[in-house]
């Protein structure tokens, strides 16, 4: 909720902000929720925020934040979207969950609370907040990488990939690559640099990417055109006789990405932190 209105949102850890859709007229209605009301200021000008399915008009505002009973927090700075322009998404709103920015980034929705650590639980469709980090010093991990010192917006939660296989191809990268886990999306998407390179083939109907962890294990995602439903925990191969369906396509679409280009990340952790 915010300011007491009831908001239905994407979680999303490939964004910063909590917006709210604020482009329905009088008798209009959104299955995201309408924001009705007066805007209490900010102080920080409209920008246009860039994700990957749409483009939006953001007005920044300041209210009470409540997340069920997980999360309230007075005061927040909140975005209310009164422009969209689609590019192929679903035409959402969004809960970001990247806590970490560049200063020119408005303020993000966790810098603004006490979280330091999230658990999600997809099968149990479940969302663990917590002040205090989730993993023990015990559990092996894949580090998370922060991308702000080569332009990166915000740290968003990437890693360093190991090993990539599309349709059962290992495929030869001359540099290192990284991969975003983003829950705001369901397909892939791949930078338009490598994405034409030629070392990926034009079309996929499974990938695996695979992670080092801190002890030298491997992490795995995996993607595919075949539906199935597998045990926990763990990943077991695709089942090469597994039934194929047309409605659940891999999708993978190119995506322009600038924060390795010359210059482009000039600037300093607005957390005060080192990288």
């Amino acid at each position: 909720r915010i300011d007491g209105q009831l908001f239905r949102a994407v979680v999303d850890t490939g964004s910063p902000f909590v917006l709210v859709d604020g482009t329905c007229d009088a008798d209009g209605r959104s299955i995201w929720g309408c924001y009705r009301g007066r805007v209490r200021p900010s102080g920080l000008p409209d920008t246009d925020e860039l994700y990957g399915g749409e483009d939006v008009g953001v007005q920044w505002s300041v209210g009470r934040f409540d997340l069920g009973d997980a999360l309230t927090v007075n005061n927040i700075t909140f975005g209310v979207v009164r422009s969209y322009i689609g590019k192929g998404g679903g035409g959402a709103v969004f809960l970001g969950f990247a806590k970490r920015r560049l200063p020119r980034i408005r303020p993000t929705l966790l810098e603004q609370t006490e979280v330091a650590s999230l658990r999600f639980d997809f099968p149990g469709r479940t969302l663990s907040l917590s002040p205090a980090s989730l993993i023990s010093p015990t559990t092996d991990a894949v580090r998370v990488l922060d991308l702000r010192p080569r332009g990166a917006p915000v740290a968003n939660y990437a890693l360093r990939i190991s090993r990539l296989v599309v349709n059962g191809q290992t495929i030869p990268l001359d540099r290192p690559a990284v991969a975003v886990l983003d829950s705001g999306t369901t397909g892939i998407s791949v930078c338009d640099q490598l994405l034409d390179s030629g070392l990926l083939p034009p079309q996929w109907r499974e990938a695996r990417i695979e992670f080092e962890t801190e002890r030298g294990a491997t992490a795995v995602v995996e993607a595919s055109v075949k539906r199935r439903r597998r045990p926990l925990p763990g990943a077991r191969p695709i089942d090469p006789s597994a039934q194929e369906f047309d409605e659940f396509p891999l999708i993978v679409s190119p995506v322009t990405v600038p924060w390795f280009d010359p210059g482009f990340g000039d600037a300093e952790c607005a957390d005060g932190q080192s990288y």
